[in-house]
């Protein structure tokens, strides 16, 4: 692919944990993890169980001038031997120019539902992270 020339900022990633996830059966539960991505870059957190991860796991990327945002998704891992694929339970977006005023603070975010008849009604999925984005 074409390349995008050289980095024109770094962002460090600091993922937090996530909230309010959909409960499982006892008997399928499964953990949840975290994709992250900038443009073609992409880094994924632990896998963990629950409804409320706590990844604490931290990810820095090179921003380029034609990356606008990032992208998280939130997944539940697929039940092994290839029965069930990974599941993708929500989505979040961050403009750099959210980003760039949140810089150093924590940042939390509602989960775009990728099914909202998965979610219960009035229920939220929840996303908290710390981004520091620096210009170069």
């Amino acid at each position: 692919g074409r390349q995008p020339g050289r980095p024109v900022g770094a962002l460090t990633v600091r993922l937090l944990e996530a909230r309010d996830l959909p409960a499982q059966g006892m008997l399928l539960a499964t953990d949840a993890f975290a994709e992250v991505c900038v443009g073609a870059q992409r880094f994924g957190s632990p896998r963990l169980p629950g409804c409320n991860p706590v990844w604490g796991c931290s990810f820095k990327f090179d921003v380029f001038r034609i990356d606008t945002a990032m992208r998280i998704g939130i997944y539940r891992a697929g039940l092994g031997w290839g029965l069930l694929q990974d599941e993708l339970l929500g989505r979040v977006e961050i403009p750099f120019l959210d980003l760039e005023d949140w810089s150093g603070c924590p940042i939390g975010r509602v989960i775009e539902p990728e099914d909202p008849e998965s979610i219960p009604a009035g229920a939220c999925m929840f996303l908290e992270l710390q981004c520091t984005l620096e210009w170069l």
